[in-house]
Parts: structure tokens; sequence; C-alpha cells
């Protein structure tokens, strides 16, 4: 009897990184900060799948200092895939798997600059929203907002929350986030309150095992907000 072993084509392609190329949109984000962009323009994709393609690992077990970028890969299933980047310009830069923190792979100096375009670039880039949709979660309703000063109000509070250690399950949200623009950028947060002068806590809505705090200072507008509508 001959036996065929088969690859399931759900793997990862055939390179050093092992992740899969076949991302529909990613996100980017400084380390550590909720504030994320939201990529989905098809050439920018296929370039940065080009780049994670060229990614060569390095041997040996490492130990690096906090990354400068983090990068989700998004798939047609819902599924994610998260990356640590340190560029470092004119040299090769740097990736990391966030589920194997030991392992680094090296990018050449010249996709380096692909790199920070697709990247770097993106962040330094001032995105201005135009609307910030806030959304109950169970019992439905959804309040927009379009005031330039109340978006960007909204988006300064949720940008300075700050980053909780360890991965982090939670119970239902009570609502959802969003903002967006003409140009088609958009980010999105579940968001759970509590009481007066408490810290309300969030996570980007890519990446639900991460936990941010709001100031209470901060949040406390943030509830004035919501509670003006629901």
């Amino acid at each position: 009897m001959l036996l065929i072993a088969c690859q399931s084509t759900d793997q990862a392609d055939d390179h050093d990184l092992e992740v899969a190329l076949d991302f529909t949109q990613y996100s980017v984000a400084r380390y550590l900060k909720a504030s994320e962009i939201v990529i989905n323009e098809q050439d920018m994709v296929k370039e940065l799948a080009s780049v994670l393609a060229g990614a060569v690992q390095e041997p040996g077990a490492v130990n690096m200092a906090e990354p400068e970028y983090e990068i989700s890969l998004h798939y047609d299933s819902k599924e994610s895939e998260q990356l640590f980047l340190w560029i470092n310009n004119g040299y090769n830069s740097t990736l990391m798997r966030s589920s194997n923190t030991e392992t680094i792979y090296s990018v050449s100096a010249e996709q380096t600059e692909q790199l920070k375009t697709l990247v770097a670039d993106q962040l330094e880039q001032t995105v201005h929203y135009s609307q910030v949709s806030i959304s109950r979660i169970g019992s439905g309703g959804t309040v927009t907002y379009t005031d330039e000063q109340i978006v960007t109000e909204l988006e300064q509070i949720f940008a300075d929350a700050v980053q909780q250690p360890g991965i982090t399950d939670m119970v239902s949200p009570n609502y959802e986030v969003k903002f967006d623009n003409e140009a088609g950028a958009s980010s999105a947060y579940f968001l759970w309150t509590g009481e007066a002068g408490e810290e309300r806590a969030m996570m980007v809505k890519s990446d639900t095992h991460t936990l941010y705090l709001i100031d209470p200072s901060k949040s406390d507008r943030l509830m004035e907000l919501i509670d003006e509508q629901f």
C-alpha cells in the first residue's frame, strides 16, 4: 500500500517567516499604542506580502528590546497574525512573530525602504477622521458624530489608552466605537464601561486579547458623550 503525505492547504507558504501571505488587509500601530491604521489598498497589501516573503530567518534564539511597530495581518477567515517590527533606516530591518519571540527574521536594506513606506510612513501621516459611530452591543442603537471637535476629542481619548500586560479574556463589551473618513481609513474598538471616576477598558477590534485602560479623567468625558445619546 502506498501512503502519500499531503500538506494542508491552510499552512503558510514555503518561506522563512511561515505566515500565510493571502491576507486581504493589514493594520499598523506603534508598539503598545491602541491607535492603529487599517490598510486595505490591495497594491500595498501585495507589496507587504512580497516583503514578508523575502524575510530571512536568523540563527539562534534572541532577546530583543521592545519593538517599534506592530503589524496585524487580517484574513478572509477572520483570523489574524501579529508581527513585531524594528526598522533600521539604511540597514536590514527585523521582524518577529508575536507567537515566537525568540526567533527573528531580517529584511534587506532595499526592502526596508518598502517597509518604511508601508508601515512607518502610514503612521506619520495625520489621519483625519470625519466621523465616529458608537453602537450599543446587544440592545442595539447607533449614534454617529460628525462634529470635527467631538471626533478629534474621542480619537485622542482612545489613542491615549494604556496597554495592560498579559493576554486577557473579557466578557462581551458594552459598545463598539468606529472611526472613519472619506479616504477609507478606519479604526474600530470595543469598549467596556464602568462607574463614574473609574477606568474604562477597551480593545482594538482586530486584537481581542490585548486590553487597554482609559484614564478616568478622560473616560468620564467619553461616557458623557455616550450617555447623551443612549
